[in-house]
């Protein structure tokens, strides 16, 4: 800026040339304009007449003249460079540790910046209860194998079931056996039978359906004329003795008809008891069946237990996905 000015002062004029003075030569320092100073009246100001104004690239005088600068930031021309990474976790190939317990066995698939990386995690395979061993115990005690596996919660339920069903059997097994006992001993008092304390149910079911094991005065209602008549042996299925005889005499006597009456009613309360005891059994064993079904049931569905899950996660200069396949 200096050159300019000195180039201008000596091709014009002296006369055209208004008076200059010392201080007039001082230093000039051009900043690039911005804001307001733009549109400043210094910097819109037309050249002075007869003055000659050259155009072009001005090169600074070397040396120590050089125009000062003025404090405040200076930007140095050129590439910015970008700012150091921050530090932080590297993704490092290789098996990846998972801190913390887990509870099932599983492979997961990473992929990120640094590739993908496998890992198969084998920690405490044998931590937790067996699902296998947890049913086995539903199906000796309903409820246990839930308590076992950590579902408690269902365990009272399946007790409960449980100690009806046992108290369903047991109260239906000693009804039966009253109802058979006391059968026998009507047969023995008032049929002349010797049937004893465990009598056989068949052949309480014969002495039911004919009135004599032998034909007596005539009467054509006993076990044996039923049998010759239609072909078969008399001793097929029970022998011909006095521990599988009987006669509740003659249908004429109103006595003997109220005595056999007796004994078929005690024999049908047998009967009944029998209906319910195999159906407390079956119960019993149905229920055994459904709590380990449970036990399954509640283990496939557990997202602890089983399933495919995928996460996503920020990293330094990219994003991690993992895909975890659990059984």
């Amino acid at each position: 800026m200096t050159g300019l000015l000195l180039a201008v002062l000596l091709a014009a004029p002296s006369d055209s040339l208004p008076a200059v003075s010392r201080d007039s030569l001082a230093p000039v320092v051009s900043a690039p304009a911005t804001g307001d100073s733009a549109k400043s009246p210094a910097a819109t100001a037309e050249p002075t007449a007869g003055a000659e104004v050259r155009t072009g690239p001005v090169d600074a005088a070397p040396g120590p003249s050089a125009v000062p600068v003025p404090p405040g930031p200076i930007l140095a021309p050129g590439p910015v460079p970008a700012p150091a990474p921050v530090p932080g976790p590297v993704l490092v190939p290789g098996p990846v540790l998972t801190p913390g317990p887990i509870s099932v066995p599983s492979t997961s698939i990473s992929f990120g910046p640094s590739g993908a990386i496998i890992t198969v995690d084998t920690a405490a395979t044998s931590k937790g209860p067996s699902t296998l061993a947890a049913a086995g115990l539903s199906l000796v005690l309903p409820g246990a194998g839930h308590t076992w596996a950590g579902y408690g919660g269902s365990a009272p339920a399946y007790h409960a079931l449980d100690l009806l069903g046992w108290a369903a059997l047991f109260i239906s097994w000693q009804y039966g056996n009253g109802a058979l006992a006391s059968a026998a001993e009507i047969a023995d008092r008032y049929a002349g039978a010797s049937l004893g304390s465990d009598p056989d149910p068949a052949l309480l079911s014969l002495m039911r359906s004919y009135r004599s094991r032998r034909p007596v005065g005539g009467r054509q209602d006993s076990y044996d004329q039923a049998q010759i008549l239609s072909g078969l042996s008399t001793t097929a299925q029970f022998p011909d003795d006095a521990a599988h005889g009987w006669d509740w005499g003659s249908p004429e006597n109103p006595a003997n008809n109220l005595h056999l009456q007796e004994f078929e009613n005690q024999y049908r309360r047998w009967r009944a008891s029998q209906v319910a005891l195999y159906s407390a059994a079956g119960t019993l064993v149905v229920l055994r069946l459904v709590a380990a079904l449970d036990i399954l049931r509640l283990e496939k569905s557990s997202a602890s237990k089983a399933g495919v899950s995928m996460e996503m996660g920020p990293v330094p200069n990219g994003v991690d996905a993992r895909v975890s396949w659990k059984f």
